[in-house]
């Protein structure tokens, strides 16, 4: 009787912890590729610098962004990344129960970002 009271709760807290697909599998951050032509734009996120092309780089998928590529003597390029909910994901959850989706909402690990990959083909100034 003991080792199956054992079993039992051993099979529940796995099932906590184990049962959120998403931040299991994936979780809270999203993997943004970035690039241009000419390389070498400064990428600003939400208006904050964060690298030159090209870049990789994590962010909250469950956040929307606004990115802009500059250099200087070419036409900018400003994109707006949204923050997606992953229907597979809340699936997935349901069938776990409340916990999987209590852990992967308060995560935003069922969210991605869309797009994931921004390519800015910039041209001279005043051609």
């Amino acid at each position: 009787m003991k080792r199956a009271v054992m079993l039992i709760l051993a099979m529940s807290v796995s099932l906590i912890f184990l049962g959120s697909c998403a931040s299991i599998f994936k979780g809270p951050n999203d993997r943004l590729k970035l690039s241009s032509k000419p390389s070498g734009a400064e990428i600003y996120i939400n208006g904050k610098f964060a690298g030159k092309t090209p870049l990789r780089i994590n962010l909250k998928a469950s956040k929307s962004y606004i990115v802009e590529f500059k250099k200087n003597d070419y036409t900018s390029c400003t994109y707006h990344v949204s923050s997606e909910l992953g229907v597979g994901w809340v699936i997935l959850d349901i069938f776990g129960g409340l916990v999987p989706i209590a852990i992967d909402a308060i995560t935003g690990s069922w969210y991605y970002l869309e797009p994931d990959y921004l390519n800015c083909k910039m041209e001279k100034d005043g051609i």
